[in-house]
């Protein structure tokens, strides 16, 4: 991603109003009152959106935004009466540096990257109803992407060459604390499930020697639209002129942005593919939850069976999905909440969790780790894991196995 080798400039100091996606919501350690949650952003300056909703074509409109603080503290500032904004939802966020209110970073959009973080202060949150209705769909409507084609799922053609029995490797690549796994075909890469590379606070868990080129020709399936399962694109421009599919899904102004940019190889999908052994099916989360309404995938030939599952849980994945596996790829980075997994159908069975070290997520939850190793799954990371010795980061083989 792009850098900045100058200063950021002093007027960046003063006050600030943004209007911000509400990416995701890291919650609280546990309950002591001092233990802070995170508010991640996809964010457009509210001036310049009030004055023009185009602004949000304008990269210095546009900022991903980290807001830590506590949860009484966030209260004080939207309501003690109202809940702590969901992910999907809209808030408005004035910032200025002012120490003793809560740490906020800025991270200004260029371009196809991003510019240094600016530490600032939030002095100002107003979320839900009091945002007003009128602002939330003007924002949604601008963030809307109306000229891109929607299909239903079985006329993808891309991919309907990629039978399960000319699948010769599917392998979780090492991308730090994001999401990607790639297809090969009589060893050349054809596509992928997710490219994701790590968002700005986590940028240190991306490999500096990645082991993989990406292709230049063939598909990418997005289990869902979170910036940390489709960046990679940001890292290799040849990415946008594959084939995309992906769901549906509200969207902030950088990733809205992001989405116009990839014009007609954006097809946004909906219901089920099935062709025998290859299944791409969507989840049952409402539609307010991107990681649990996203796409899970299937891939099953010659007595063994691949769930990629993006950042849905196991009780949210169609059922079918999820009988008779060799290998898994655990929800959500190996993050809390995925709910027991199923059983694998064989003695060396994988479940691979893709993270990066280190990480502000604190990803994995070793205990959803353990479950699946009690469970009879052989655990596989792509991050360095252990002291001495130590198991090496890197890509992970999903299929076929030994």
């Amino acid at each position: 991603m792009a850098r900045r080798q100058t200063p950021r400039p002093t007027e960046r100091r003063l006050p600030r109003r943004l209007y911000g996606f509400v990416d995701s919501v890291i919650p609280a350690e546990d309950e002591n009152p001092r233990s802070r949650l995170a508010l991640h952003l996809d964010a457009v300056d509210a001036d310049l959106f009030d004055a023009d909703p185009l602004a949000i074509e304008r990269d210095d409109a546009l900022f991903l935004v980290r807001l830590l603080t506590t949860p009484d503290r966030l209260r004080e500032y939207i309501g003690v009466d109202r809940a702590i904004p969901e992910e999907g939802s809209w808030v408005s966020l004035t910032t200025e540096k002012s120490p003793g209110n809560p740490r906020t970073w800025l991270i200004p959009s260029e371009g196809d990257g991003f510019g240094d973080p600016i530490a600032t202060n939030a002095v100002a949150v107003t979320a839900g109803d009091a945002l007003g209705p009128d602002a939330v769909a003007l924002l949604t409507t601008a963030c809307a992407s109306p000229h891109t084609t929607r299909i239903e799922a079985p006329e993808i053609d891309a991919i309907a060459f990629l039978a399960p029995s000319q699948t010769s490797r599917i392998e979780a690549i090492d991308v730090g604390q994001a999401a990607c796994v790639a297809f090969w075909r009589q060893g050349q890469c054809v596509g992928y499930f997710d490219v994701g590379a790590p968002i700005f606070f986590n940028r240190g868990s991306f490999p500096r020697r990645p082991d993989h080129t990406p292709c230049n020709k063939g598909f990418i399936i997005l289990s869902h639209c979170d910036f940390d399962h489709y960046a990679l694109a940001y890292e290799h421009p040849i990415l946008r002129t594959l084939k995309w599919y992906a769901p549906d899904q509200p969207v902030g102004p950088r990733t809205a942005k992001f989405q116009k940019s990839l014009g007609s190889n954006l097809n946004f999908i909906s219901g089920s593919l099935d062709l025998g052994g290859f299944k791409l099916k969507r989840c049952n989360g409402p539609a307010s939850d991107r990681n649990n309404s996203g796409y899970a995938m299937r891939v099953a030939y010659d007595g063994q069976a691949v769930l990629l599952t993006g950042d849905a849980g196991y009780h949210a994945i169609p059922t079918d999905l999820q009988s008779d596996l060799t290998a898994v790829m655990i929800p959500h980075h190996g993050g809390k909440g995925a709910t027991p997994p199923p059983s694998p159908c064989a003695k060396h069975s994988v479940a691979v969790a893709s993270y990066g070290s280190p990480n502000k997520y604190r990803h994995p939850c070793e205990d959803q780790l353990d479950l699946h190793q009690k469970g009879g799954w052989r655990i596989r990371r792509t991050a360095r894991h252990g002291k001495s010795p130590a198991v090496p980061r890197g890509n992970r083989k999903l299929f076929p196995l030994p």
